[in-house]
């Protein structure tokens, strides 16, 4: 009995550090790399692609004509945060993002079009 009192405690903790403590939920970030790290290299103008390499798949999308909107949450554990990104595109390229913290992950809200960040179109005169 004494062995399986001593056991639990080590499967607890075997089984804490073999999960990812900044895992992203419906992603998958190259390296395990941390979300907030990954929007630090997502600037505005870049494009869709870009996105794609540095922070994967959205676990959310949601379209409006010319807009697109990826959501994404990352849950630290061992912190009890959640940080949720909200990446803007018009014409596949980058015009925002947003970030929240919240209690959990897994709701994504529905996007407000009208928050979205203003694109800027160029105009020539020739």
């Amino acid at each position: 009995m004494r062995v399986v009192y001593l056991l639990i405690p080590i499967a607890i903790l075997v089984l804490g550090c073999a999960s990812d403590p900044n895992k992203i939920y419906n992603n998958t970030l190259g390296g395990g790399q941390k979300l907030d790290d990954a929007l630090y290299q997502i600037q505005a103008g870049d494009p869709k692609e870009k996105v794609l390499r540095v922070a994967g798949r959205p676990a959310d999308r949601q379209l409006d004509g010319r807009q697109e909107a990826w959501q994404y949450c990352q849950t630290n554990f061992w912190a009890s945060t959640h940080t949720y990104a909200v990446i803007w595109f018009t014409d596949e390229v980058v015009t925002g993002i947003q970030t929240r913290r919240s209690d959990g992950c897994g709701n994504y809200r529905t996007v407000d079009w009208e928050s979205a960040p203003d694109a800027t179109i160029e105009v020539r005169h020739r």
